[in-house]
């Protein structure tokens, strides 16, 4: 039986490492549009003489421009559609300087950025805790991550989930909501119905864990999509996060005293605390 153009499946000859890569490829093409446009229901401009009334600083409406002329050169290429901007606030008064020094003089620009360039802004106290830094399984391997290092790991990810598909079908961000916790977002746009009760789509919980990325497979794996099946498959909830947990332990990351997942129309969450 001819699964994939090359590869043919023999009997005691079956390429199981293979067969899960071709199947998280066509998983990703067949149910997530791209995002070749930009995201939807975001309201992506990159003009920013026209501000907002209910985001100006009271600093001025001229406010904006520098602000975002500044966050352009010292971001680069990386400032687009679902950057998640982690910094301290003594580096943000460097780079985007404000007469009140203190985090809530950037509430206006933070609803900004948000609001026109769909880019998370989120300023932190200068005290950060070693403890902060954990091991993370996520995308076919651990990965170390701390506040410093969220833009990097967020852009290493997406890279890596671009080169599945040689297109953007799944935007990835990174957020710390709390000390100890974090949230690792997925968003991705689909004609097809991605959540049921209590379950996870498998194009979800590949992309998640990175299954058949670059030949990666979990330690402990859930359920597989019935082989040759490319259709709109859901695993329980339950089911995923106990093989989540337990492949994370397996492969060394750090123990998490909780994880779930948070499943909606527009995007799959994966949330850890330790």
């Amino acid at each position: 039986m001819r699964i994939h153009e090359n590869l043919t499946l023999e009997m005691g000859n079956i390429n199981f490492i293979e067969i899960r890569k071709i199947t998280m490829v066509n998983l990703l093409n067949m149910l997530f549009g791209c995002f070749s446009e930009g995201l939807p229901g975001r309201q992506v401009v990159d003009n920013t003489k026209e501000t907002c009334p209910d985001v100006i600083e009271k600093t001025g409406n001229g406010r904006y421009v520098s602000d975002i002329n500044a966050l352009k050169a010292k971001y680069g290429d990386r400032f687009m559609t679902g950057l998640c901007i982690e910094t301290t606030l003594q580096v943000m008064l460097g780079v985007c300087p404000r007469e009140r020094k203190r985090s809530d003089a950037y509430k206006g620009l933070v609803g900004y950025l948000k609001r026109n360039y769909g880019i998370n802004l989120i300023i932190r106290s200068q005290k950060i805790k070693k403890s902060m830094k954990k091991k993370v399984f996520l995308v076919g391997k651990v990965r170390e991550i701390e506040p410093d290092t969220i833009m990097n790991i967020q852009q290493e990810i997406q890279n890596e989930l671009d080169s599945v598909t040689n297109e953007r079908r799944v935007v990835f961000s990174v957020a710390n909501p709390k000390e100890n916790e974090f949230e690792f977002i997925f968003e991705r746009t689909s004609l097809q119905d991605l959540v049921k009760k209590d379950k996870i789509n498998s194009a979800d919980a590949d992309t998640i864990t990175g299954t058949g990325l670059n030949g990666f497979m979990m330690p402990e794996p859930y359920p597989s999509v019935p082989f040759g099946s490319y259709f709109n498959t859901f695993i329980d909830t339950d089911c995923f996060i106990d093989s989540y947990k337990e492949s994370a332990r397996k492969l060394g990351a750090s123990h998490m005293k909780t994880a779930c997942v948070e499943i909606t129309p527009q995007y799959a969450k994966l949330k850890l605390a330790y």
